[in-house]
């Protein structure tokens, strides 16, 4: 299975201007983040880029990567996102597990509603609505 832990996505959206890569590398590069790979486009004048970055040996944290990066966005008036790959990988799964769900667990579920009360969200999320609930009904 691929490692993800220091693997980063960044995009990078807006007008198109000259220099938009240039800044956010020269900014990665300074940071010792290692660019992976890079996809970029422009449509009807607008900048596209996504790139996978390593941030292994990286000399700044992922926060102030994406901190730093935010505003550097703003200073050339794009949007620069960062997002931990992992974040892809943990709904890719989530997305297989809800697809294997089962009659059994449908019918499981549905007689806890029906008979125990409880709320669906409880039940398949496991969430706790108690911190939800108030004495004061015209809360």
């Amino acid at each position: 299975m691929e490692n993800t832990a220091d693997k980063t996505i960044i995009t990078v959206v807006g007008k198109d201007t000259v220099g938009i890569i240039a800044k956010v590398c020269t900014y990665l590069s300074e940071s010792g983040v290692n660019v992976l790979d890079i996809s970029q486009t422009i449509v009807s004048g607008y900048f596209n880029m996504m790139m996978i970055v390593d941030m292994n040996k990286s000399t700044r944290s992922f926060v102030d990567c994406q901190k730093d990066l935010d505003e550097i966005g703003a200073q050339i008036g794009v949007s620069i996102k960062c997002q931990k790959a992992e974040i892809f990988k943990n709904a890719s799964y989530l997305e297989r597990k809800a697809a294997m769900i089962n009659i059994f667990e449908v019918k499981e579920t549905n007689n806890m509603v029906e008979h125990e009360n409880l709320d669906v969200r409880t039940i398949t999320i496991g969430i706790s609505l108690l911190s939800c609930i108030d004495s004061d009904l015209k809360n």
